[in-house]
Order: structure tokens, then C-alpha cells, then sequence
């Protein structure tokens, strides 16, 4: 057996010794080439391509797998019948004047290794670099493929951080079979560098982009083009179908580059527009010139005319950080559920508004509302805007914000619609922790029905505050600990009744406590709620809450504040250790209250 045998056959030799080892072998028959995957257990055709992606052939699952130990030498052996086995570099294939139609061709270049056969009846395919190379004899070689993964390597990206890996892997893109297929870039050690435009996915469906760590990345110096048609994003994916994005690392370098003077550019670190059934998994998004994924749709002209909005996007187990504008930004979808994520110091490289970890905006001028958004187990902090997370814009139907943690921002939570939007619809809140913040939660208007079972915590001024026209929220089994001022404050002080004051509030089951600091002691802060009520007719329902400050608390919490008489009443609270505690919650009338020195548990 040849030395180049014994080298593929040792384990520990890896492919790259499969590809480098004795020049002298440059054909095999049928019988060797069985004998080889017979000593190895990997194909002879994997085992080149391999080099490229891992430094072991031997894998069981996921994409790795399917390229090489996985698959086995089926897709060559399909091919090979009596043929031989030919060695070539590309070059010596495309000098080729005849081809041999009995022949396999085993190409050697190193990060572009793989077989190819010869398709006499195709005499047009141009060139592309990777999968199809034409001879100077017109001769069309096509490389044999497994599960339609291509690889950016075989078209000449080789991730060293310094050449211009953008039109490879556009080839390799373009090279993705009709019916779908993956993308794969193999991890290096430094990165893809992108330089003379982004990478575009368009009109393109059934097709994975996975990358197991590997980096995609703008080259420091890059310009900041002002325009919208978002092709300096990292990746952009325009009217696509069933997209999955995997374990890439995408980096827009906003801190090697200059930002655009003045608004943003439009250029995401990933870019959907008008996509449908798209997952974006496991990845790192940093740095994104404007955003780091931006959720757009597509204008189509009519009478009226019409948006294409996102449907049904998850982007799950992602970071995303340091990006100019939002981490994430959802401006036109149906159907978008954000888990798992963390998303911080958005806004913290040449910043501009508004800074936020996630923001749901909606633009009514260009794609009307988002509907149908979860927000669910993320950790959104230290972001440089107002908000962590926010909702604006045009209004948002039916949203979700669960089990998230927020913090480190001015209000952590923010809902506030453009003056002439409708109100959010079927909006709610629930299992949140919102702590650290100046302001925990904001509501400005009917934007929000239900805020359920949240924990704000340590906020320097309020835990909770709703603003202009409260009517009908309910507010429930939520815990308001630590809060500067009040756990829960709503309307404006206004010597005359205002119809932005609270309509209607309903409280139940929530835990109050040590809501004040010595800025606030003996001021008009402090308080466990504080209520400004519309008129007379308001009506204020503040049922089975506890109120207490923790046993040895130097400075006591107030009960409930109310700036008026109105249709208020309270049954079965608990009120312990206040700074008045015979009056928890004066000008409310019911049953069932007590007022204790007892110990109570705190929580």
C-alpha cells in the first residue's frame, strides 16, 4: 500500500496528512479506493474536505457529519463504478484539453480538496470557482457534493483576517443548489474578512448558514455608506424561506470603523427583510454598524400598496453586543419570539438613539404594526439608551414579555406609542425581574393589560410607573422591593382633574416592601403606591396586598397614597412595620384588612 494509504489510514494523522502526504500516488482503482475507506472508516473523499472544517474526520452529527464520517463513501462510490481515480491540483484541471469520462478526479489543493467528475453533457455552466471548474478544453467538472453542503473554502475564502473573503463567499452562496442547501464556513483562526460589500442571501429558500465559531467580519477601515439598501450588512436575507443561522460569530467592527455622520446607515449585522420560517441559533452578533439583527420588510407598490413583514422568526440562544443603534430591532413582523438571548451595551461604540438592548417599533409610515411578539428568558443590561428593552412606534398586537431580566438602564421596560398610533393590543407582562434600574417599568397609556407575578427590584426611583390614562390594568401577585420611592406610581399631580389621570387600576396580591431610601424619608415619597386618579368616578381596587418594612428597617414605607376621593376600596391586605401603620391605605373603604406588629415573613 502506498504511503499516501497509510496516512490516511492513521487516526492520528488527520486530513490534513491525507492531503499532504506521498505526491507519488495519482491514481487508484476501485479496489484500492474500497480498501482505503475500509482501513480508515472515513472517506478518501471526505478526509480532504475535512481539513478545512476540523482537525478530526470523525464526527456523528450535525452538519460535521454529514459532510464527512457521517455519510461515508457513498456519494463517491454512486459515481465511481470501474472508474479510476485521478490526482490534480485546480490548475492542472482547468488545463486539461481532454477529459476522461472514466475517471474521478481527486483535487489536492489545500482548504479546496474534494473529487470531481466530468459532465459531458453540460457545455455551458460557467466557472465558479468551487464546484464546477471549467478546462481549457471546455470540459465541465463537477464536484461531488454530500447533503448539498458547500463549503466557502473550496471557493477561495480562507479566513485570515486580512484577504477579502466577500466575493468567495458570495460564489459559495450562489453555488447553494435551487432546492436549498448549507453553507458552511469552517472556523480559522482569525476571521472572514468582508471588505467590498456584504453577503447576500435573496430569493433563496431552504437554506442553513452554520458556522461551529467561525467569524464573519468587516475589515477595520471599512466605509459607512449611507444608503438603505442594507448590502453592507454582514449578511443580508431578502424574501428568503426556511433560514437557519448557526454558531456564527457575525461582527460588523463598529469600533475599527467611522460611523455615518448623523442618522444610521442601515447596514445591520444581520438584515431580514420580508423572510419567512427563519431561526437564528447559537450565535454572537457584535458590533453591528446600525443594529445587530434588524427585522424590516419588503414595500411592494400598489394601490394601496402593501408590506412583506417577517413571519415566524425565532432567535434563540443568541449574544448580542456593542452594536450602534439596538442589539435587535423589530420594526415589521408577524410571528417573532426572542429567547434565551443576551443583549447588552447596545449603543456603547458612537452610539445612536435610541441605544436599546431590544426595541419593537413598528414604523406606521412604512410597515404598519408587529404583531404576535415574545420576549422570553433574556437578559437585557447596561444598554446606552434610555430603555432596555422598549415597545413604540406604530403599536404592537398581542406581545408577550416573560421571564426576562433587565437592568442597568434609565427604565428598564418602556412602552410608549407615537401620539397618533392606537394603543397595543393583548399586551402582558409576566415573571419578569426588572431591577437596578432608575425606573424599572414604564406605561404611558392603554399599552399594556396584564402585569403579572414580576419581580422590581432595587430600582433607585420606581418600580412601576404608568402615565397617561390608566384604564383597566390589572396589576398582580407581582413583588415591589427596594424601590427608591414607590413601588407603583401612576398619574401626575395636577391641581385640576385630568383625564390622563387613572380611570380605572385593579392591584391584587402583591407584596410591597421597603420601598424608600433617606432621599425620601419624610418627603412625599416613600410609599408603597402612589395614585392620581382622573375624577370622582375613578374606580381603584387594592385587594389582598401586603404592605410592610423589613423588622429593623431605619427608614419606614408609607401605605397607599391617593390624591382624591373616588370609588376606592381595599379587602384583605396586610399591613406591617409602616411609617403610619394604622392608616395603610386611607380614603379606600372595605373589609377584611389588618394592620400588625407581628413578625411576617419577608420575602
Amino acid at each position: 500500500m502506498s504511503d499516501f494509504l497509510k496516512h490516511a489510514s492513521d487516526a492520528s494523522g488527520g486530513a490534513e496528512s491525507a492531503v499532504h502526504a506521498d505526491k507519488q500516488a495519482a491514481s487508484w482503482s476501485r479496489r484500492k479506493m474500497l480498501t482505503a475507506f475500509g482501513l480508515t472508516g472515513v472517506s478518501l473523499a471526505v478526509a480532504g474536505v475535512a481539513r478545512g472544517l476540523t482537525a478530526s474526520a470523525d464526527s456523528s452529527s450535525g452538519v460535521t457529519a454529514s459532510v464527512y464520517g457521517g455519510m461515508g463513501p457513498e456519494p463517491i462510490l454512486d459515481l465511481l463504478g470501474d472508474r479510476i481515480v485521478r490526482r490534480s491540483s485546480l490548475a492542472e484541471l482547468r488545463a486539461l484539453t481532454v477529459a476522461e469520462p472514466d475517471a474521478i478526479y481527486f483535487v489536492s489543493d489545500y482548504m479546496r480538496e474534494g473529487h470531481f467528475y466530468y459532465d459531458p453533457a453540460d457545455t455551458a455552466s460557467p466557472d465558479n470557482m468551487g464546484t464546477i471548474i471549467v478546462s481549457s478544453g471546455g470540459a465541465r467538472f463537477k464536484r461531488i457534493v454530500s447533503n448539498r453542503i458547500v463549503n466557502v473554502q473550496w471557493f477561495g475564502a480562507v479566513g485570515d483576517g486580512g484577504t477579502d473573503d466577500a466575493p468567495a463567499i458570495q460564489a459559495a452562496i450562489d453555488a447553494i443548489p435551487s432546492e436549498g442547501g448549507t453553507l458552511f464556513f469552517p472556523p480559522t483562526s482569525a476571521f472572514y474578512a468582508l471588505e467590498t460589500s456584504g453577503l447576500v442571501v435573496e430569493n433563496r429558500h431552504n437554506i442553513t448558514i452554520s458556522g461551529f465559531g467561525a467569524t464573519v467580519k468587516f475589515k477595520a477601515g471599512v466605509p459607512d455608506i449611507q444608503n438603505t439598501n442594507m448590502r453592507f450588512s454582514n449578511f443580508l436575507l431578502r424574501n428568503c424561506r426556511r433560514i437557519r443561522i448557526e454558531g456564527l460569530i457575525v461582527h460588523g467592527n463598529l469600533s475599527g470603523r467611522t460611523a455615518h455622520a448623523g442618522a444610521e446607515s442601515f447596514h445591520s449585522a444581520i438584515s431580514l427583510l420580508g423572510c419567512a420560517n427563519v431561526h437564528v441559533f447559537q450565535c454572537t452578533v457584535t458590533e453591528g454598524m446600525t443594529d445587530g439583527i434588524y427585522l424590516g420588510g419588503i414595500n411592494i407598490p400598489g394601490t394601496p400598496s402593501s408590506v412583506q413583514v417577517n413571519e415566524n422568526v425565532l432567535i434563540d440562544f443568541c449574544t448580542i453586543t456593542y452594536c450602534r443603534r439596538n442589539n435587535i430591532s423589530v420594526v415589521a413582523a408577524d410571528g417573532v419570539t426572542i429567547s434565551n438571548c443576551i443583549a447588552t451595551h447596545a449603543g456603547q461604540i458612537q452610539g445612536t438613539a435610541p441605544r436599546a438592548g431590544i426595541d419593537v417599533e413598528p414604523n406606521k409610515t412604512r410597515y404598519g404594526t408587529s404583531k404576535n411578539v415574545v420576549l422570553l428568558n433574556n437578559t437585557v443590561k447596561d444598554n446606552a439608551g434610555t430603555y432596555g428593552v422598549t415597545f413604540g412606534g406604530s403599536g404592537t398586537e398581542r406581545a408577550v414579555v416573560e421571564g426576562n431580566t433587565i437592568s442597568g438602564h434609565t427604565t428598564g421596560l418602556n412602552f410608549n406609542n407615537n401620539s397618533d398610533a392606537p394603543y397595543n393590543t393583548d399586551v402582558r407582562v409576566l415573571n419578569n425581574t426588572i431591577r437596578n434600574n432608575s425606573t424599572g417599568m414604564r406605561v404611558v397609556g392603554e399599552n399594556v393589560e396584564r402585569i403579572s407575578g414580576n419581580l422590581f427590584c432595587d430600582n433607585q426611583l420606581i418600580g412601576l410607573t404608568l402615565l397617561t390614562k390608566t384604564n383597566g390594568i390589572q396589576i398582580q401577585s407581582n413583588r415591589f422591593v427596594r424601590n427608591g420611592t414607590y413601588g407603583i406610581s401612576a398619574g401626575y399631580p395636577t391641581t385640576t382633574p385630568s383625564p390622563n389621570n387613572v380611570a380605572a387600576i385593579y392591584m391584587t396580591d402583591n407584596l410591597f416592601q421597603d420601598n424608600v431610601d433617606a432621599e425620601t424619608v419624610g418627603t412625599a415619597g416613600g410609599a408603597s403606591v402612589r395614585l392620581y386618579v382622573k375624577d370622582e368616578h375613578a374606580v381603584v381596587v387594592f385587594n389582598d396586598n401586603i404592605q410592610l418594612s423589613s423588622d429593623g428597617a431605619v427608614n419606614k414605607m408609607k401605605g397607599v397614597f391617593l390624591n382624591q376621593p373616588c370609588i376606592a376600596r381595599a379587602n384583605g391586605n396586610f399591613a406591617k412595620n409602616l411609617l403610619d401603620n394604622e392608616h395603610p391605605h386611607d380614603g379606600f373603604g372595605g373589609v377584611g384588612n389588618y394592620s400588625a406588629d407581628a413578625l411576617v415573613p419577608e420575602m
